[in-house]
């Protein structure tokens, strides 16, 4: 699709001491995915969550282009399935699971531009179209649902010692819930995935200024990192970046 461009960065930060964040970027299919379960843990379920969507959507999406949303939750599935069969045969493994946020870019019938985004646990998407800036998912944490309760407000949520703990998220529990936005993906957006390094050491405020550039996407999937990393870098961070010309 010549009139997408894109980029990607990921950094392990200033404090961990391995990077458990994965991500996809390449045609049709970009994805970001935070993994837990401790220093090995982590980084399998977030490389096997990205892994089962590549293969899927390699084999499937240039023949369903015009049903992508059930697609998706079945990749979804088949990966909550995958990770938390591994972490019961591996002893090192128990408990693992990861986020996965993911944008599959397809045109329908009529050729219009369609953007699917995917979205399990507390990694982001964000769409900037005409000088509007939009958070599409939610977090699937305990404090956000909190806050949606209005049991808490944002600032406080901000500082909550439950700040991390996920209500959702692939290879915890045998079922899982995807949510799926579709939306058409018009000239001039840029839809920005991340995981939650960015947005906690990042402003909403900071993170649209950054995106409103000019510069290249891969020039400001470097920026957001660099300037995570600037004001402490305490988590793994990665973002990719799709804009529309």
């Amino acid at each position: 699709m010549s009139d997408l461009k894109y980029g990607f960065q990921s950094d392990i930060g200033k404090l961990r001491e391995n990077n458990e964040d994965g991500y996809l970027a390449s045609g049709e299919l970009f994805a970001v995915a935070d993994g837990m379960g401790g220093q090995v843990g982590g980084e399998v379920a977030s490389r096997l969550a990205l892994e089962t969507l590549a293969e899927d959507m390699s084999r499937e999406l240039p023949r369903v282009k015009s049903r992508l949303t059930p697609l998706l939750k079945k990749s979804f599935s088949r990966a909550n399935r995958l990770i938390l069969e591994k972490s019961l045969k591996e002893t090192n493994l128990r408990g693992m699971g990861t986020t996965l946020t993911a944008l599959v870019v397809s045109e329908n019938k009529t050729e219009e531009k369609m953007a699917y985004v995917a979205h399990i646990g507390d990694s982001r998407a964000y769409l900037l179209r005409t000088g509007k800036f939009t958070q599409l998912t939610e977090d699937h944490s305990v404090v956000a649902q909190m806050v949606r309760e209005g049991k808490l407000s944002p600032e406080e949520a901000e500082v909550h010692p439950l700040k991390s703990v996920l209500t959702r998220a692939l290879g915890t529990e045998d079922m899982v819930e995807v949510d799926v936005i579709p939306l058409p993906l018009e000239t001039g957006d840029k839809i920005l995935l991340c995981t939650d390094g960015l947005p906690n050491m990042l402003s909403d405020d900071e993170i649209r200024a950054l995106l409103e550039k000019e510069d290249s996407p891969q020039d400001i999937c470097d920026e957001l990192v660099r300037v995570a990393n600037d004001r402490g870098g305490i988590d793994n961070v990665t973002v990719v970046i799709v804009a529309r010309s």
